[in-house]
């Protein structure tokens, strides 16, 4: 356990999870293992969740799911030459702002279900010439004075169900 100006972070190299403690509360799998529905984070988050409502704390404001991916491109063509001819109309920023577009990146946001979400589409690390991808995604959710967490079966549902979800989305849009 370790603190900072910003906070406190609790860290499990054998689990390779790490928790901050701050204006919000984030669980974080550093593992490379994909998520599965008996994975530690929903009973992590279930833990955190029953311990502060056994302080007396039990109204939350927002919880969320995020997910990151990556991933080589379909094709000859680079990740953000990829991304480029899927999502931009060069035709379009080439006459109105005379660009010639090398490469893109993407942010999108939607609703989905009750989570109002932002997908994060682009070349890994900054580089035009890589063909890998790096996908990102924030699933928020809104809770009204009255709501409470989901409980530790909706947690687990969750993880599983919005990695899958997110998984679909990704391939979809970028198939060539």
């Amino acid at each position: 356990m370790a603190a900072s100006p910003l906070g406190i972070q609790i860290t499990s190299v054998r689990d390779q999870m790490v928790v901050f403690f701050a204006s919000k509360i984030v669980l974080e799998d550093q593992s490379d293992i994909t998520p599965q529905s008996t994975g530690k984070l929903p009973e992590v988050a279930n833990g955190i969740i029953q311990m502060l409502r056994r302080q007396g704390i039990d109204r939350y404001r927002a919880y969320g799911w995020n997910f990151d991916a990556a991933f080589d491109a379909p094709g000859e063509e680079s990740a953000a030459g990829l991304i480029a001819s899927s999502f931009l109309n060069t035709t379009v920023l080439s006459k109105r702002a005379q660009v010639q577009a090398l490469g893109a990146g993407v942010n999108i946001f939607f609703e989905q279900s009750s989570a109002l979400c932002q997908l994060k589409l682009e070349p890994q690390q900054q580089d035009l010439n890589t063909p890998r991808l790096f996908a990102h995604i924030n699933y928020h959710y809104e809770l009204g004075d009255d709501d409470k967490p989901p409980d530790l079966d909706a947690l687990r549902l969750a993880y599983h169900g919005l990695w899958g979800s997110f998984l679909e989305l990704v391939g979809k849009l970028v198939q060539p």
